[in-house]
């Protein structure tokens, strides 16, 4: 004899698959990059993680964009302005955490 809880986990996944399906072939960029498009992440050091190493977030947005066959770049909020005066042009897309994302905002309105 099947629980309801049994019951309600089975007819929760099946909906959950149903309803917003997931596959390995999704990427988290998909739609905004391209191959080739620069990437830039403006990545504070948290110190939340072990030193030496990055967050798992960070990490996995590495991996999808080298999964898009794109460029990733990554700096500080303090190189923020030297990174992009390096780009001969500007990147597709920026990635900011949101401890610095206001920061971030400021600091590329003032580069127009």
């Amino acid at each position: 004899m099947t629980s309801d809880r049994s019951v309600f986990l089975d007819e929760l996944t099946t909906i959950i698959k149903n309803e917003a399906p997931i596959t390995l072939e999704m990427n988290m960029f998909d739609g905004l990059i391209e191959a080739k498009d620069v990437c830039l992440f403006v990545t504070p050091i948290d110190n939340g993680a072990p030193k030496g190493r990055m967050i798992l977030p960070q990490t996995q947005a590495l991996r999808s964009i080298l999964d898009k066959n794109a460029t990733a770049i990554f700096t500080q909020l303090t190189e923020y302005k030297e990174t992009l005066s390096k780009l001969s042009t500007p990147p597709k897309l920026v990635v900011a955490d949101s401890q610095v994302i206001k920061e971030v905002i400021e600091l590329s309105d003032k580069r127009q």
